[in-house]
């Protein structure tokens, strides 16, 4: 594996913004995150959850039905953010803190109900004794496990200000995951025909001297991650239109 120096070097330095399009896209090379794998049915990921955030209370929302919650369990989620203390103890000691949600296929679109998204925020707790983790570091690991992006940027938002505990610059980085190139990189997949089936997006800020490269920009905002099955998304999208389009003619026949 490359160190966290290596791949500084591929993503390029701060001061200029570097965005690319990778020749030949793949799509992420993993289809789980924080442990959840995509298609994974509500119970299943219930336990996976239970084991992964000891002392956490997993979140059940159902999907509506005439404006209240209904039998069919839409999303699971582990808020540690907010969570009770022994939820929180118990997430860092592990240096950070996880708002992890899960959504499901309504069972009426598959009786499996298997999971389509996964969204993972995580907030670093800058008061450990190692400190915040530099952008190396995590991009080391996420690129191990996804491979490289399809698109990515490296950018200094803001300018500099000499007073500021690292030197003064907040800087930003974002990469996509597709098995399509897509010239646009804030492109909103429209189904499996845009991105491809799998897709993975990633962003987070942090602070740095000027001119830093990744490995001297230490986060200091939540790292974002979300993962898609869109063949299945593309069906929820469907199965939602359909439901507001009947709930409408409803409506239209009182």
């Amino acid at each position: 594996m490359k160190s966290a120096t290596a791949y500084a070097q591929v993503l390029g330095i701060g001061l200029l913004a570097l965005a690319s399009l990778t020749a030949g896209a793949e799509p992420p090379r993993s289809t789980d995150l924080a442990g959840v794998a995509l298609s994974a049915a509500p119970a299943q990921v219930r336990d996976q959850l239970e084991r992964a955030y000891p002392g956490c209370e997993v979140e059940q929302l159902n999907y509506l039905v005439n404006g209240a919650p209904g039998p069919v369990v839409g999303k699971l989620e582990v808020g540690t953010l907010a969570g009770a203390d022994p939820c929180r103890r118990a997430q860092r000691l592990r240096g950070f803190t996880d708002e992890l949600a899960v959504r499901f296929l309504h069972a009426d679109i598959e009786r499996g109900q298997p999971a389509f998204a996964v969204e993972l925020v995580r907030v670093f707790d800058g008061d450990r004794r190692l400190g915040a983790p530099d952008f190396g570091e995590i991009l080391q690991s996420v690129l191990g496990k996804y491979g490289q992006p399809t698109n990515q940027s490296f950018k200094a938002v803001t300018e500099a200000a000499p007073k500021a505990p690292t030197g003064g610059r907040r800087f930003e980085y974002e990469a996509v995951w597709t098995a399509k190139p897509q010239k646009d990189y804030f492109l909103i997949c429209l189904g499996e025909e845009t991105c491809g089936r799998y897709t993975l997006r990633l962003r987070m800020s942090g602070e740095g001297p000027v001119n830093a490269k990744t490995t001297q920009v230490k986060v200091s905002g939540p790292l974002f991650i979300q993962l898609v099955d869109q063949s299945l998304a593309a069906k929820q999208n469907a199965w939602e239109v359909e439901q507001e389009l009947a709930a409408r003619r409803k409506a239209r026949t009182f």
